[in-house]
C-alpha cells in the first residue's frame, strides 16, 4: 500500500484521487457534519473508471509537485463506517479505510473499488438527499445530470452483457478462500548450526536419529536432503490465485499476466516443478509422515525472469457468470530479507474490449532462525 501511495502522491486531484489534509468529522459528529464523508464516497462510487480510487487523508495537495504529507491525529473504524455508509445507500459500496503509518506520520486511505452503478440514498441525511445521484467529474463533486444517470443505466444493463467484469486477487488455495489484493506473509531462512554432523542415515546414533533397522545401505543422504527440504520448505511462501467473474456472461480465453518487481534483487520465485522433491529414505519412512508440497500434474504457469523482476503468464480457458475461479498452481516466493513485494497483473480476454490492469501487494516477513538438525522434522510437520 505505501508504494501505491507514493505514486498518488505525484497525481493531481481527478475522478479517482483526492486529497485532504484534515481528517473528516465522524466521531461524535452530527448528521451535517458527517455527510461531507458519505458524499464524498458516493461520488467517487458513481464516478465511471474501470480503476480504484482513492482519498488519501492527512495529505495536502501541491499542485505541480508532490503531496505533502500533514497526518492527522485520529483515525475512523473501518466497520463502523462501513456500517454508516452502506446502511443508507440502496446497494452496498466495495469500498475500504485504512490507517496507515507514512513517512512518521498517521494518515488514511479511503480506497473505493469500481462497481455497478448508479448508487444513491434511501433516505435524506443531512445536507445530502434522497434518490440524487452525486459524482465525481475530475476533482470536483456535483449531482449527475439525468443524461448521465442514463448512460449509467445503460452501463449496468449493456456492458455487463457484452463484457465481463473480472476480479483477480490472492487465494488460499486450501480452504478455497479469495484474499483480496493484499495479504501478510512470514517465511524462515533456516540455519542449522552443526550442518556439518549430520549422520549417515541408518548408522548408529541417539535421539530422533537413532535407527534399529538393519537395512540402511540405502540413500545414506537421506538426513541432508531433508535437511535442505525443510530449509526449501520454510524459505518459500506459496502463492495462489483466484479470478471471480462478477458480470452475467461467460467469460473466455483469459489470459493472466504478473510483472513482479525485484528492485533490491532479493527475491527467488519457484514454480512447484523447479522445487526438491521430499526426500526418500527408500521406504524405511511413510511420506505421508511429512506434510509435503504437492506438485501438479499439468501446470499452465509459464515463469520468466526478466532482468531482475520476474513475469508469470497463466491461462484459464473460461470463467461462468459469478464463478470463482482458484488457480491450481502455486508460484513459490522467497526472501533473503523482510519486503514488500509489488505484483501488477494485466488481463486478457476474448471478450474484453481493452485489457484490465490492477495490482497486488505481499507483505513478506523473512526470520533468520538457526537449529539444531536434530529439530528438522519438526519444520516439516
Amino acid at each position: 500500500m505505501k508504494e501505491v501511495i507514493e505514486e498518488l502522491l505525484y497525481e493531481q486531484e481527478s475522478h479517482t484521487l483526492d486529497f485532504k489534509s484534515e481528517q473528516y468529522k465522524f466521531i461524535g459528529a452530527e448528521p451535517h457534519e458527517k455527510c461531507e464523508l458519505l458524499k464524498d464516497i458516493l461520488a467517487f462510487a458513481n464516478a465511471w473508471r474501470r480503476t480504484d480510487a482513492y482519498i488519501l487523508i492527512g495529505v495536502k495537495e501541491n499542485s505541480g509537485g508532490r503531496a505533502e504529507i500533514v497526518g492527522i491525529q485520529e483515525s475512523i473504524d473501518d466497520a463502523q463506517l462501513q456500517q454508516f455508509v452502506n446502511q443508507k445507500v440502496q446497494r452496498p459500496i466495495n469500498f475500504s479505510y485504512h490507517s496507515i503509518d507514512f513517512e512518521n506520520k498517521n494518515i488514511a486511505v479511503i480506497k473505493i473499488g469500481p462497481q455497478e452503478r448508479p448508487i444513491y440514498l434511501k433516505n435524506n441525511y443531512g445536507r445530502l438527499k434522497k434518490d440524487t445521484i452525486y459524482i465525481k467529474r475530475g476533482s470536483s463533486t456535483d449531482i449527475a445530470s439525468p443524461d448521465e444517470i442514463s448512460k449509467m443505466g445503460s452501463a449496468a444493463a449493456e456492458p455487463y452483457s457484452r463484457e465481463p467484469n473480472l476480479i483477480f486477487g490472492f487465494a488460499d488455495l486450501k480452504n478455497r478462500k479469495t484474499l483480496g489484493n493484499e495479504i501478510e506473509a512470514e517465511t524462515k531462512i533456516i540455519n542449522i548450526t552443526d550442518e556439518s554432523s549430520i549422520p549417515d542415515y541408518g548408522t548408529s546414533g541417539s535421539g530422533i536419529y537413532a535407527t534399529r533397522l538393519s537395512d540402511y545401505s540405502k540413500n545414506k543422504d537421506y538426513y541432508r536432503e531433508l535437511a535442505e527440504f525443510a530449509k526449501q520448505k520454510n524459505y518459500f511462501y506459496p502463492l495462489s490465485f483466484s479470478l471471480y467473474n462478477e458480470s452475467n456472461i461467460v467469460s473466455s480465453g483469459i489470459n493472466i499476466e504478473l510483472f513482479i518487481k525485484n528492485n533490491d534483487n532479493i527475491l527467488t520465485i519457484y514454480e512447484e516443478k523447479d522445487l526438491q522433491d521430499l526426500p526418500s529414505s527408500d521406504g524405511l519412512f511413510l511420506r505421508s509422515n511429512i506434510n509435503t508440497i504437492i506438485k501438479s500434474s499439468q501446470s499452465t504457469t509459464s515463469l520468466k525472469r526478466v532482468g531482475s523482476d520476474y513475469h508469470a503468464e497463466f491461462f484459464i480457458e473460461k470463467a461462468q457468470p459469478k464463478q470463482t475461479i482458484f488457480y491450481e498452481d502455486y508460484l513459490y516466493i522467497g526472501s533473503t530479507d523482510s519486503t514488500n513485494v509489488k505484483i501488477d497483473f494485466t488481463i486478457y480476454s476474448d471478450n474484453l474490449s481493452n485489457p484490465l490492469t490492477g495490482e497486488l501487494q505481499l507483505n513478506l516477513n523473512t526470520e533468520t532462525k538457526s537449529i539444531s538438525y536434530r529439530n528438522i522434522p519438526r519444520l516439516n510437520k
